[in-house]
């Protein structure tokens, strides 16, 4: 074994720890609570959670209490990062982000074109978070956000400045419904001619109402031999057990006609246009209608959603799970929480302060981090400028290649749909890859600071060894949100891996930087 992977998995153990349980110490009731947090604790989580990085080191100093930890809350509830983390949890449902989907049709547009098409009904949720707006805006928006790319691709006029996400319409006339109306989603959740748009119908049930018809309790059998296209369709216009689903989910079908299919030519434009012919046509098959309440299109669609119960109750019970982990249905403050966000008018940021204040979130539980989260948090360890996407362009790869978010334990939006629960070896590797993609361009970047604004390196020139264990201290919360001595054991680890390196000082801080980003506590909080 080489000396530097010694000193590494050396690190990598003694820092992890090995204490463990008193052998004598009583297991609790089996109805008791979990334990709760402490309010240090409590900071990393909302800072991961809602800005995706590891806290600001000053926010963990002295002994952080409750007003504390309300001041970070308020701070990160105005943060421009809660608009891309709500978007990335919403990704959880969609599948849009890492989308890349085999066909001649992409080939029309390049790869930075291709990922707005893909973020844009994202990008939507991440400006409807950020100005502070209702969340039924998601269904109702009359307009919906491009950057210069996509505003190129549909032909919009673009009203942002630089490389910025802006409201923007839709020059083709169609009915606008928020994201019901993007190109980006149904290009992602296609349809073809033979599903009559079901597949889409039954996303917006699943993904605005939480009534995903594949939950429902049905009981039929489709005889082998008759399974042409003409008695299945026949079998759900008469067969109770299939109307039980189609009575609703095809009306519902019916509001989605005029955006592309599988089944019309391969280029791209059919899939960025919207035909009133095909809506017309759509409408003509199954009367559209909300759960029995008519409508005349995708414009009343939306409005019907939004004054729908079960919006707000969903949207509540998507935003408790994702930041608890816990089953809404067995919050008890699940009906407070309901209640808290209509009467402030479906607002997020309510929302968010309802879940953060109820027992399942402060409960002394380990959370996974994310692809994004594990992007943009060491993106931000490493002191590295946003590329426009949440972490630096040079890591953006983490975010949006299928592989790479699949190896991190995430979903590749692709076959693999759901997130690892627990981490595991791909994390660390993925981490790893990080910081040797990071690291030096990193440590170049601190260097040119005046040595008072450095984040990585020591803050005087011509350092001594207090000045090397200071930058390690500081290296260690940064990256691992735990206050440590610079005179103390786990610095002292970190020193003589730094010393043990190479007589480059950047070089060291290098491998001192890989060992931390390999650290078991990055990929968790």
């Amino acid at each position: 074994m080489s000396p530097r992977f010694a000193f590494v998995l050396l690190l990598w153990v003694a820092c992890t720890g090995t204490d463990a349980e008193p052998a004598d110490s009583e297991p609790p009731p089996p109805d008791a609570p979990p334990p709760a947090i402490d309010a240090r604790a409590q900071i990393v989580r909302l800072s991961m959670q809602l800005a995706g990085r590891r806290p600001d080191p000053v926010w963990l100093t002295g002994s952080p209490d409750a007003e504390r930890v309300a001041q970070v809350l308020d701070g990160l509830l105005d943060d421009p990062a809660l608009g891309r983390r709500a978007a990335w949890a919403w990704n959880e449902e969609l599948h849009l982000a890492a989308f890349a989907e085999d066909g001649s049709r992409w080939n029309e547009i390049d790869i930075a074109t291709r990922r707005a098409l893909n973020w844009e009904p994202l990008a939507g949720v991440e400006l409807v978070v950020n100005e502070d707006l209702s969340l039924a805006t998601l269904v109702t928006a009359t307009e919906w956000p491009a950057n210069p790319a996509l505003a190129a691709l549909r032909g919009s006029t673009y009203t942002g400045s630089d490389t910025e996400w802006a409201w923007a319409p839709y020059p083709d006339g169609r009915p606008m419904a928020g994201m019901l109306s993007t190109a980006g989603l149904w290009a992602r959740h296609a349809a073809d001619a033979t599903n009559y748009n079901r597949r889409r119908a039954n996303l917006i049930a699943r993904v605005f109402v939480c009534a995903d018809f594949f939950d429902r309790d049905v009981n039929f059998e489709l005889a082998s031999a008759d399974v042409a296209s003409s008695a299945v369709e026949e079998a759900i216009r008469t067969d109770p057990a299939c109307t039980t689903c189609h009575a609703a989910l095809d009306p519902l079908a019916g509001f989605l006609g005029g955006f592309g299919e599988r089944s019309e030519p391969s280029q791209l434009r059919p899939w960025l246009t919207y035909s009133p012919r095909m809506a017309e046509f759509s409408a003509a098959a199954f009367a559209p209608s909300w759960y029995g309440s008519p409508g005349s299109d995708l414009s009343e669609l939306g409005r019907m959603i939004a004054d729908d119960p079960r919006f707000a109750r969903c949207m509540a019970r998507r935003t408790y799970t994702w930041l608890t982990g816990a089953d809404f249905d067995a919050a008890p403050e699940r009906e407070a929480i309901v209640a808290a966000f209509v009467d402030d008018g479906l607002r997020f940021d309510r929302l968010v302060r309802s879940v953060v204040a109820s027992e399942a979130w402060g409960a002394e539980v380990e959370h996974v981090a994310s692809a994004d989260q594990l992007a943009s948090a060491l993106s931000d360890a490493y002191a590295l400028p946003d590329g426009g996407s949440g972490v630096w362009a040079g890591l953006e790869t983490a975010l949006f290649d299928g592989e790479l978010r699949a190896m991190s334990g995430d979903t590749d939006d692709e076959t693999v749909l759901v997130r690892n629960s627990s981490p595991g070896a791909g994390m660390q590797l993925v981490a790893e890859w990080i910081a040797r993609s990071a690291a030096a361009d990193a440590l170049a970047l601190d260097a040119k600071r005046s040595p008072d604004e450095r984040l990585l390196l020591p803050t005087v020139d011509s350092p001594g060894e207090a000045d090397h264990r200071q930058a390690l201290a500081a290296l260690y919360v940064r990256f691992l949100s735990v206050e440590v001595d610079a005179d103390g054991a786990e610095v002292d680890r970190l020193w003589a891996l730094w010393s043990a390196t190479s007589e480059d000082s950047a070089a060291a801080y290098a491998e001192v930087l890989l060992a931390l980003s390999r650290h078991p506590s990055v990929v968790v909080y």
